[in-house]
């Protein structure tokens, strides 16, 4: 695992790691890529130093850097300054300030409101989180239990931004039990979007027919962008994602489609838009202005927004919309 995730983050032109450290003895001295790994003692004597933990479980790690005084940033506020070239810095925060107080102005309920300061205290400044991540956790990432008069109705229509294997088609026809009117996916990467195509093929043909999968993406205009490959351990880069922020090699490289939603729809009603384009919300929302205004019926708006405060949902989303927990670093908006 260590090396997967060290050679898909840190072996990038203009990323320097200064050294690697493990509690092993056996590891000692030794070299990994021309990087040498220190002991927690020589850690202890660098100046300046900040640790990135790449472990399975981190909380000992934590732990123990904590009780030595070092440093710490977890891999997942790292990943979006990376992939997404967005600065975390004191003038960033402060920029955003008047977003984040619009953002809580709009949030429909008291419940999102708390959950909403919880998850941006474990982003910025995880030291003065009242809760830890796994705690605010919600199991059903994308239907799950949301604000009052948010529900799925019994004859949904879904267009699925991201499909990805197919993962939410499931949970989909499994909280309407099959009783919907119409799923639309989109899945841009073609790796993701065989796997997707594959997983529809297990459903009942009287569901099957019901859904229409597309390998494309969505943003706010038609046109073949760069992205990385599923198989190169980059999907994150699908979407909007830029690849020199990513500093992806040529090998990691792919093309794909992008379509404009109110387009690739022609019309089609929707009631239910989920997006999960790892960034890229903002501007496939804007290709589907049409579809989000209030002629489009009951409008859900789940976004792992990497950036807080979008104001495209505050203009698309209605009256008011519920936060819900989901995953290690992503909000999902209703």
């Amino acid at each position: 695992m260590f090396h997967e995730a060290y050679e898909a983050h840190f072996v990038r032109p203009g990323i320097r790691v200064g050294y690697l450290c493990d509690n092993n003895p056996d590891c000692w001295g030794k070299e990994y890529l021309g990087v040498r790994c220190i002991s927690p003692a020589e850690l202890e004597k660098l100046e300046a130093a900040v640790v990135i933990p790449l472990v399975g479980k981190p909380e000992p790690i934590e732990q123990q850097l904590k009780q030595m005084g070092i440093p710490m940033i977890k891999p997942s506020r790292l990943a979006w300054d990376l992939i997404a070239g967005t600065p975390r810095n004191r003038d960033w925060f402060h920029e955003q300030i008047p977003k984040i107080k619009q953002f809580y102005r709009f949030l429909a309920d008291e419940r999102s409101k708390e959950l909403y300061i919880d998850l941006l205290c474990n982003w910025l400044t995880p030291e003065h989180s009242r809760k830890s991540y796994r705690e605010l956790y919600a199991e059903n990432q994308y239907f799950g239990a949301v604000a009052e008069g948010y529900r799925i109705g019994e004859m949904e229509i879904l267009c699925d931004v991201g499909a990805y294997t197919g993962d939410t088609i499931g949970h989909f026809l499994e909280t309407t039990n099959g009783a919907f009117e119409q799923i639309y996916a989109f899945e841009i990467e073609p790796g993701l979007y065989k796997q997707c195509c594959e997983k529809i093929k297990s459903f009942p043909q009287n569901i099957q027919r019901k859904i229409q999968c597309l390998n494309v993406g969505a943003l706010d205009e038609a046109k073949t962008i760069s992205m990385g490959w599923e198989e190169h351990g980059m999907a994150d880069s699908n979407g909007i994602l830029r690849v020199e922020n990513l500093k992806l090699r040529e090998e990691e490289r792919q093309t794909g489609k992008t379509v404009r939603l109110e387009d690739a729809l022609e019309g089609k009603p929707i009631t239910l838009l989920k997006m999960d384009i790892e960034g890229a919300e903002q501007a496939a929302l804007r290709g589907a202005e049409g579809l989000t205004s209030a002629k489009a019926g009951n409008l859900y708006l789940p976004s792992s927004a990497g950036y807080v405060g979008d104001t495209i949902i505050f203009e698309t989303a209605g009256s008011g919309i519920s936060d819900q927990h989901s995953a290690s670093f992503e909000r999902r908006f209703y």
